[in-house]
């Protein structure tokens, strides 16, 4: 099992598996936050997929900053980006297209975050990730840190996974 980030602020943790399935390179993966997993873990996934979902990610990094969605509560936040982006409320579809708030859903649509809903936008001092988790689902919650982290933390995990898919097309 790899470790990526700090596990008390936000963190990728991933293993490959010993039967990773060849060139699918099944293994499991999620995110940490404040030390609980965001994701399902134990559900496993491809960690191939899962390199090519990040690249949207990674490419967004720096370019989540809004200040006018910053400055809304927690709630607010992930009902706004969650209504405007999953066609729950219509206020917002103009400005969501014209401001590409897909840039602010953080998670890879992909099995092991398929019970997970989070969102992350940084202002100048911090950056506020809110999300639901299955556990409970009612319950908007809201994790704040350092701008770089997040973005740190996803390039150096994409890398990772990449340079498995590399070695496994060398080893072809």
């Amino acid at each position: 099992m790899t470790i990526v980030g700090d596990s008390t602020v936000f963190a990728t943790r991933y293993a490959l598996d010993a039967d990773h399935g060849g060139s699918s390179l099944f293994g499991k993966l999620c995110f940490v936050l404040n030390e609980v997993d965001v994701g399902d873990y134990e559900l496993g996934t491809s960690l191939r997929t899962m390199a090519m979902l990040l690249v949207p990610i990674v490419k967004d990094a720096g370019n989540r900053r809004d200040d006018w969605l910053y400055g809304l509560s927690a709630q607010e936040l992930f009902d706004t980006l969650h209504g405007a982006l999953f066609g729950e409320d219509s206020r917002y579809d103009e400005r969501a297209t014209d401001e590409c708030w897909a840039r602010f859903d953080i998670l890879p649509q992909i099995d092991v975050f398929d019970a997970w809903q989070a969102f992350l936008v940084e202002g100048d001092d911090s950056a506020r990730l809110v999300y639901k988790a299955p556990s409970d689902p009612g319950t908007v919650q809201e994790s704040r840190f350092a701008p770089v982290v997040f973005d740190t933390v996803v390039r150096a995990t994409f890398e990772a996974l990449d340079s498995l898919v590399d070695e496994d097309v060398a080893d072809a």
